[in-house]
């Protein structure tokens, strides 16, 4: 029994010596030179394998994101095709054979656009474009979202002029007309509590007033309505004929809605015309009349649509 006794007792002790001197080894191997040089050797290994790894999911994740935005807009460009309108009216004369020392240019018919483009920056070479292509002399375009900081160089159209009203203190909004630069204009002082823009172009021996209007959703119509007819009242004793377009944002297509009654009744007051009847935003599931065209006098205009 007593041998017994000694045994577990020698067994214990050389047992706890084992311990301490594993402790002893375990503690040098830690502080040993060789052993924190390879460990963080492997470690910066393994680091970097995983920075690859970050590296290349971040190039993915922005390869994405570009195709995305790329997409986007070009849905964005798909939309704001079918909201744009233009017409064509009669201008002054071309005069055939003869040369004049006047450097206006002399037009049988003149194009007017507008379209809806929200953010002019991004999409200005598909607005260069648009007007090389379908020979716009005036274009008149809503939501620009330009704003003090953003020069009107970033948005220069060779052999057109760019005059602009942007939105204040806030962002979106604003509008713009470009116009060939041959053509004599003069801007006319409209109110600034609504986004709108006048000028006066001379076209032999008449003034025609174009308007450029933006009308924000959910924004007030009777007051948007009121300043715009005080503009188109002020206009009309300056100019012969007034055009004026943009996005109204109040849809032609609802008939009872107060908005559109509203702007019926204002069409009654000026003597306004509207040309467009077919809808100029379609989605999947809706169709509104938002994007018209005002005019003064129908009898002037070649077609329109």
């Amino acid at each position: 029994m007593a041998g017994s006794n000694t045994e577990r007792v020698t067994r214990s002790a050389t047992s706890d010596k084992d311990e301490s001197l594993i402790q002893k080894i375990i503690e040098r191997v830690l502080i040993s030179p060789l052993f924190l040089e390879k460990l963080t050797s492997s470690l910066t290994e393994k680091l970097a394998v995983q920075d690859g790894h970050i590296k290349v999911c971040t190039e993915k994740v922005e390869l994405l994101e570009n195709k995305y935005q790329e997409l986007n807009n070009k849905l964005e460009s798909l939309e704001q095709y079918s909201r744009k309108n233009n017409l064509r009216i009669f201008g002054v004369p071309k005069v055939e054979g003869k040369h004049t020392e006047s450097t206006e240019m002399r037009y049988d018919v003149i194009t007017i656009a507008h379209i809806n483009i929200r953010s002019l920056v991004p999409k200005i070479n598909y607005l260069k474009s648009l007007v090389e292509d379908k020979c716009i002399d005036i274009l008149i375009v809503s939501e620009t979202w330009l704003n003090p900081n953003i020069s009107s160089g970033l948005v220069y159209i060779n052999n057109y002029t760019f005059l602009r009203s942007d939105r204040v203190n806030r962002i979106g909004g604003g509008v713009g007309i470009y116009l060939r630069n041959t053509f004599k204009f003069s801007r006319i002082a409209t109110s600034s509590a609504i986004e709108q823009l006048w000028i006066s172009v001379g076209l032999g021996n008449k003034k025609i007033g174009i308007g450029a209007v933006y009308n924000p959703p959910h924004a007030n119509t009777r007051e948007f309505l009121d300043i715009l007819e005080d503009s188109v009242v002020d206009c009309q004793l300056i100019v012969d004929e007034i055009f004026c377009l943009g996005d109204f944002n109040i849809d032609l297509l609802k008939n009872e809605q107060p908005s559109t009654i509203l702007i019926n009744e204002f069409f009654n007051i000026t003597g306004i015309t509207q040309l467009i009847n077919s809808p100029t935003r379609l989605t999947e599931t809706s169709r509104s009349l938002l994007d018209l065209i005002l005019v003064t006098d129908d009898g002037m205009i070649v077609e329109y649509n």
